[in-house]
């Protein structure tokens, strides 16, 4: 089953049938001329791709509108613009027992402040990222703040939930979390990226390092960055920015990889790519 998030705070599953009547979706056809005719093996499917047909189940209205959505086992959490965090059962029955308000969840610098204070402004999470190896959620506010929600069992009970800000920036707009190496991504609206750890000792969040972007790659701002990604063995980082571009990143902030510097046609109207041209 997939599940679907519109703009207008509707939820919509789909199931997934493989269509039996067609045993693979594609299939390779030898050309006439014996000079195109496939000669290596590595030429031919191994295996069959099944047709699949989405057929809607059933759509569900979510109170206060959807602004991101995430799998937490056999649920789906749902942040809304109203301030809650939301838990659905894949059958679309909410589970109030286990949904969040952040106003009534206590934030603080790290576990040992003895005074925490939960959220006295209407801020709302935009952003998600979760990880049970990491035993929580990476969250980012509407104000840009971030933030790491924790709590005392995987459960997530809403009694025993505390956030720990992520402080040195507060213009965030995106987040991913590392579980092989413990560390949690954040885009910035500077087209900068900032890389957190988890300090073992008093459970606050540092700064491993940061993601800046070389003049000689980019000499100016490509814009926020709207996304991130960890590939699945956690070893590189994908970040891309509103202005257009991506690029890779090693796990502990090494560029391996840029886009931005690739397109040199005549008629790029960018001035700061022009720039580019001049010193190739």
């Amino acid at each position: 089953m997939i599940a679907v998030a519109t703009a207008g705070g509707h939820l919509i599953f789909y199931n997934i049938v493989v269509f039996t009547e067609v045993k693979t979706l594609y299939e390779l056809v030898d050309s006439s001329n014996p000079s195109l005719k496939r000669e290596s093996a590595e030429l031919y499917f191994k295996e069959n791709v099944p047709p699949l047909i989405f057929s809607e189940a059933f759509e569900i209205l979510v109170p206060g509108g959807i602004t991101d959505i995430i799998t937490i086992r056999d649920e789906l959490m749902i942040s809304t613009k109203d301030g809650h965090i939301l838990r659905y059962f894949w059958d679309g029955q909410l589970n109030r027992d286990y949904s969040l308000d952040l106003r009534r969840i206590p934030f603080c610098v790290d576990q040992e402040v003895l005074r925490a204070v939960p959220l006295v402004d209407h801020g709302y999470v935009t952003k998600l990222s979760y990880s049970p190896l990491l035993g929580g959620f990476s969250i980012v506010l509407n104000d840009g703040r971030a933030a790491f929600l924790v709590a005392a069992t995987l459960k997530f009970d809403p009694n025993s939930v505390q956030g720990i800000w992520a402080v040195g920036a507060d213009d965030i707009t995106c987040t991913a979390l590392n579980h092989k190496f413990r560390l949690m991504a954040f885009g910035r609206s500077n087209s900068q990226g900032i890389v957190y750890a988890i300090d073992e000792s008093t459970g606050g969040l540092t700064v491993s390092h940061k993601l800046l972007l070389p003049t000689k790659d980019y000499p100016g701002c490509p814009g926020p960055v709207t996304g991130l990604r960890w590939t699945p063995d956690s070893m590189c980082l994908a970040l891309v920015w509103a202005g257009g571009g991506f690029s890779l990143w090693s796990t502990f902030g090494t560029m391996i990889l840029c886009s931005l510097g690739w397109d040199h046609g005549s008629n790029i109207t960018d001035p700061i790519k022009q720039v580019i041209i001049l010193f190739i």
